[in-house]
């Protein structure tokens, strides 16, 4: 009877769909100014049309599929594979503000992104820029979205 029982418990083990993921959602977050809400990479097109990254800042959850939480919005686009980044720094050039959600993006914004730490889809990083006359700094834990996007 109690190898019939041992042998019940060692078939019994979660399925690789229960299993957690290797970066669980705790892992995700978002400090600093800017909206209030967590933070994705998604694959876009740079203006030469090559591969970039924009960062997504102020979602309802980290997942591809998230809504903004408001409509007070922070992208940043930087150049880079689609693959993913490497540790560094990324010059941004591109960045989208809108701290009142009203449509009205801070003039003038330039800065960029420092990727610290990478495990598979997770990135850990911050940002810095300047706009308006005003500096705005946060760190993130994101997840990479990759998605299908053909440039050129």
């Amino acid at each position: 009877m109690i190898n019939v029982l041992l042998l019940s418990l060692a078939c019994t083990g979660a399925s690789d769909s229960e299993k957690p993921d290797s970066t669980p959602e705790s892992n995700y977050f978002h400090i600093g100014d800017g909206p209030a809400g967590l933070v994705r990479m998604v694959n876009t097109c740079a203006p030469n049309d090559g591969s970039a990254v924009e960062f997504q800042i102020g979602l309802a959850e980290a997942s591809c599929t998230a809504d903004w939480t408001s409509d007070a919005t922070l992208r940043i686009d930087v150049d880079g594979p689609f693959t993913g980044l490497d540790p560094g720094s990324y010059t941004a050039w591109g960045i989208w503000f809108d701290p009142d959600g009203d449509g009205a993006p801070v003039d003038g914004a330039a800065g960029g992104v420092v990727i610290t730490r990478v495990e598979g889809d997770f990135y850990e990083g911050s940002y810095s820029f300047t706009g308006g006359g005003q500096t705005y700094t946060g760190e993130f834990g994101a997840l990479h979205c990759y998605g299908d996007v053909l440039c050129g």
